[in-house]
């Protein structure tokens, strides 16, 4: 499917989805602008550890995670912490440095919701349903996953990246995918 008709389709969704009392898809803290998740700025102030390259970021990281974002969504009332509810579509994943375990990482074609952020105070950048990313992500007890730091730890996942795995920068620019990582997450020549 081209670019415009899953743009099409997301919008379609997203319309149906909206007009479901029973669904948040449209909810007051996240707007899709076309189809990009955009979570709303508010007075929060972000405090997240910066991380000096990628391998202390995977150092950090319980899981690495290459998937395809299905949906974003306000958060669960009464969930604080992070400003949108991304749900992705998994194609790869590796375990990070962390300390999660092999349990923790998703397989393809899970489907995972993450605690993340998408308001521009965050500096998390720009994240568009249906585009692909490599998440670096922690994994918690009761089975959740969240972003580390937003800036820092998301990646687009462009053809230039697939010859290419440098061609893919963070949010800040810091930081870029490294050929090793690539061809552990099946990137390389995808």
């Amino acid at each position: 499917m081209n670019r415009t008709m899953q743009s099409i389709a997301t919008a379609i969704t997203l319309a149906a989805l909206c007009l479901s009392p029973a669904l948040t898809a449209c909810g007051a803290n996240v707007s899709m602008t076309g189809s990009r998740c955009t979570g709303s700025d508010s007075q929060t102030r972000y405090d997240w550890p910066w991380y000096d390259s990628i391998d202390d970021l995977g150092a950090s990281a319980d899981v690495i995670v290459r998937a395809r974002i299905a949906s974003c969504a306000r958060p669960k009332p009464g969930d604080t912490g992070y400003d949108t509810l991304i749900t992705l579509d998994t194609i790869s994943a590796v375990t990070g440095g962390g300390e999660a375990s092999g349990d923790a990482v998703p397989r393809a074609g899970d489907a995972v919701a993450v605690h993340g952020y998408t308001a521009k105070a965050s500096g998390a950048g720009e994240l568009t349903v249906g585009d692909e990313y490599v998440f670096f992500l922690a994994h918690y007890d009761d089975g959740t996953y969240a972003q580390l730091t937003p800036a820092l730890s998301t990646f687009p996942v462009t053809d230039a990246a697939k010859r290419n795995p440098a061609a893919s920068a963070n949010a800040d620019g810091s930081l870029r995918l490294t050929d090793d990582l690539a061809d552990r997450l099946g990137l390389a020549g995808a």
